[in-house]
């Protein structure tokens, strides 16, 4: 690339040792090492002295005033890269570790960098354009901080008119990043540094960050690693950053794209649990070789993304949001016009009138009487919103901090009564193995019970019976647990073909009811979709087996049809009687690629006329089910990313739908 560098600059911040001995080292001299050879290479062309490298920091006082003296003259692009220990302190937030840092929860925050006070630093820059990559634990987090760069008119976003911000994390939320126990980088920095070194076939001379990480995605994924996440504001993701080596492969040679990823026995970039040092390189591995994972957009793919509720108790499952963020695209912006397709479909399209400010949400769900908008927070609570008055009238918690992961999904019983929270825990750094479901009386706000499903790791989703007597559970072990809601005790237990299949794509990520509650309806991560006869435990059938996974399922208000969203860029609808598929209704946007075009989410309308599905650009799609050809397309709620950061749910009588968006839900009045 020819492209001019003097205006621009890469900050390269790595910690390799620690002088609080409960963390171990890591290889990010070696990582940034690499970096620095990728940046200078041909692939990139960077002058040298426009990249710095901070490493092995004492406190995050000197971090900061190194940061700040680097960032000022840059008015191009400014590339911030850290390769370290990421861990959470007590109110939530991501804290990179220094040297200096100390893991007790007490003096965390003070001795690690606060992820909230690095973005401060780059939002003070002149540079218009901004690229982010986290190489640590719970990289996802960072995500967060996302506010700092959607300010309104009166501060530095004027001041520093920015093409945008785009992110790229090791790992979600909740995972520990991995690096090659005897290796010299971890998987991530590899990964990425060996896709801008060897190209890839098929795209354009100059390669963009998107298209780098959708690549580098593939490849761990194929491995078996940590999923890594993305998102942005405007139009970083489309910033010229690399050329393509790969470029001039002769067209007609079938070549697939380098699928070559580190292997091996794994530590994790974690306090405690890092790797060894060492000088070994990891070895690099032919895709035929490598464990094949599902394909996934950014974050927890797996999660339903749009939930419907008023359907009797159909499925409740969960959606992690991404914190992608709102604002300008190459297709639109969050408030962009509805578009209603010639094809037919609603006379107009949906209205919106309202907007809820509340951060971190989860997941999304009605009251059966449509008056309370339950929300799961990625904080350990569950806001109750008032949906008429727009007020958010209680939170649901006893625990706060270090000690949850969040509540990743929300049901209410057919009656409205009681309220279900998936809500598993932490102890200290390492989560409990434990799932816990929290059940709540909607009435008083009290906690009416726990139920603890041993050695599940955690609880996806959560959903009531129809008539409100069984609660089932989703988990990350591949089994599906049902309750007694009354005896507040497990009854039974369904195991899914992936609980003891060689695969570490176990988890059941949605879980639906049929509206008579005789049949119940999952979908897994590696795949699957199977139903169940809920009488007696026994599996029914297997409709599905993706290769490129199943992100959520849900019943027609009449119990005849299921669909089932893929990361195959479609949707699948199968007949329950003859258990055979009937139709697939395709989604493409040509303003999203990869994963970006999925459509990894579906709902059906209370009266069953419409199906709205959740894409990885952050659209949501209405399709009419008689037709089958998409009716209506609500403006793109994310810049780029998937729509785990957009969670929509029906009213119970179909009049409004409710979208949660990064920070905020917004409202819309239906035709």
């Amino acid at each position: 690339m020819n492209r001019d560098r003097s205006r621009s600059r890469a900050i390269l911040i790595g910690t390799s040792y620690y002088r609080d001995l409960g963390i171990r080292p890591l290889p990010a001299d070696t990582c940034i090492s690499a970096m620095v050879d990728m940046l200078t290479g041909d692939a990139c062309g960077w002058p040298r002295e426009r990249i710095t490298t901070i490493e092995d920091v004492d406190s995050p006082r000197d971090a900061v005033m190194e940061l700040v003296a680097q960032v000022r003259d840059v008015t191009d692009l400014l590339l911030v890269y850290y390769v370290g220990h990421g861990m959470r302190t007590r109110d939530g937030q991501l804290a990179l570790a220094l040297t200096g840092t100390v893991r007790d929860p007490e003096v965390l925050a003070d001795s690690a960098l606060l992820h909230p006070r690095l973005m401060e630093v780059l939002r003070g820059s002149p540079a218009a354009t901004k690229l982010m990559v986290l190489d640590c634990c719970h990289a996802e987090m960072g995500m967060d901080a996302d506010f700092l760069f959607q300010s309104g008119p009166a501060d530095l976003t004027d001041g520093y008119p920015v093409d945008g911000l785009y992110f790229m994390g090791a790992s979600t939320r909740y995972q520990k990043a991995k690096a090659p126990i005897g290796g010299r980088l971890t998987h991530f920095t590899y990964t990425f540094t060996d896709v801008v070194r060897t190209g890839i076939p098929g795209k354009p001379a100059e390669l963009t960050p998107q298209q780098i990480f959708v690549e580098a995605r593939v490849r761990l994924l194929r491995a078996g690693l940590p999923q890594p996440v993305d998102g942005g504001v405007r139009d970083a993701y489309q910033f010229p950053f690399a050329r393509n080596a790969a470029f001039r492969a002769p067209p007609d040679t079938g070549a697939a794209p380098d699928a070559r990823t580190p292997t091996g026995a794994d530590g994790d970039q974690e306090d405690g649990e890092g790797p060894p040092r060492s000088t070994t390189a990891p070895p690099a591995v032919p895709p035929d070789a490598l464990p094949v994972a599902p394909k996934a957009p950014s974050g927890r793919w797996g999660r339903r993304a749009l939930l419907l509720a008023g359907l009797g108790a159909t499925a409740g499952a969960v959606a992690v949001p991404l914190g992608l963020y709102s604002g300008s695209s190459p297709g639109g912006t969050a408030d962009e016009p509805e578009k209603a397709a010639a094809s037919g479909g609603p006379r107009r399209a949906p209205e919106r009138y309202a907007t809820l400010r509340e951060r971190g949400v989860m997941d999304v769900a009605f009251s059966p009487g449509g008056s309370l908008l339950a929300l799961g927070i990625d904080d350990g609570t569950i806001a109750l919103w008032d949906v008429a008055s727009r007020q958010r009238k209680a939170t649901l918690t006893d625990f706060t901090g270090p000690a949850h992961l969040g509540v990743t999904s929300v049901a209410f019983s057919p009656d409205g009564a009681v309220l279900a929270g998936a809500d598993s825990k932490m102890r200290g750094k390492d989560a409990v193995r434990d799932g816990t479901i929290s059940l709540w009386d909607v009435a008083t706000r009290k906690r009416l019970a726990t139920l603890t499903d041993p050695d599940t790791v955690s609880v996806s989703a959560v959903a009531f019976s129809p008539r409100g007597a069984i609660l089932a559970s989703a988990n990350g072990i591949g089994t599906i647990s049902v309750w007694s809601v009354a005896a507040r005790a497990r009854i039974g237990t369904l195991t899914s073909v992936v609980a003891k299949a060689p695969t570490t794509a176990k988890e059941v990520n949605s879980i639906a009811f049929s509206p008579d509650g005789t049949v119940l309806a999952a979908s897994t991560v590696a795949g699957l979709v199977e139903l169940w006869d809920v009488a007696t435990y026994e599996k029914i059938a297997t409709l599905a087996g993706f290769a490129s996974g199943v992100g959520s399922v849900a019943f027609s208000p009449d119990g005849k049809v299921l669909a089932g969203a893929t990361a195959a860029h479609a949707v699948h609808l199968w007949d329950i009687a003859d258990h055979k598929e009937i139709a697939t209704l395709a989604y493409t946007d040509e303003r999203a690629e990869g994963a970006a075009a999925v459509v990894n989410s579906v709902a059906f309308s209370p009266d069953g006329t419409v199906l709205a599905g959740g894409t990885g650009a952050g659209m949501l799609v209405l399709w009419d089910v008689a037709t089958r050809k998409i009716a209506t397309t609500l403006g793109r709620f994310t810049t780029f990313g998937n729509s785990s950061s957009v969670l929509a749910t029906f009213s119970p009588k179909g009049r409004t739908l409710a979208a949660a968006l990064v920070g905020k839900v917004n409202l819309w009045k239906l035709p």
